[in-house]
């Protein structure tokens, strides 16, 4: 098969050694884009987030929350409406509700889907601590199409101010 298939990975290397070991999530899923809580970079997350690929379109069609204790599992799965698949999915920071990494789960997962046959995209906003089906928010965007394979990143309004200064 010359198409290219991503796996849920696990990479340890040991600085004193200089060995490393490679464990795949056993359970196959095709995920691409994994992301944790941007308070949780270069520390401890128990929880990250990516978009799971359907097999044949290699268009995501889900959102997968993982549980990075070793080893690695899936925690929970969104399944977008029937019919729409999505880009890349997007954390938005939650106020961290506790201390440690049990809480890096606070956030909310954005994405743009799309209706495959209307061709029309909605910005779909889904709750990354309860996993719901249902999203928190739908925005429908005048019957446009953001295109597939879109990427993005969320910047707060405090952070896009400062920025722009």
């Amino acid at each position: 098969n010359s198409m290219n298939n991503y796996y849920m990975t696990e990479i340890r290397i040991n600085l004193q050694t200089k060995e490393s070991k490679v464990t795949f999530l056993p359970d196959g899923k095709l995920v691409e884009f994994c992301n944790i809580h941007p308070k949780f970079l270069g520390r401890k997350a128990k929880y990250g987030f990516s978009g799971e690929l359907e097999a044949e379109s290699k268009n995501f069609h889900k959102i997968v929350k993982f549980n990075l204790h070793s080893p690695p599992s899936v925690a929970a799965t969104i399944s977008l409406p029937d019919g729409y698949v999505c880009g890349e999915p997007v954390l938005i920071p939650r106020e961290i509700g506790g201390e440690g990494e049990d809480y890096s789960d606070h956030v909310y997962v954005g994405v743009f889907a799309t209706n495959l046959k209307t061709m029309e995209s909605e910005w779909m906003v889904y709750d990354g601590e309860t996993m719901s089906q249902e999203a928190v928010l739908r925005l429908g965007l005048g019957g446009k199409m953001v295109p597939l394979g879109f990427h993005g990143l969320w910047i707060n309004e405090k952070d896009l101010q400062e920025h722009m200064t």
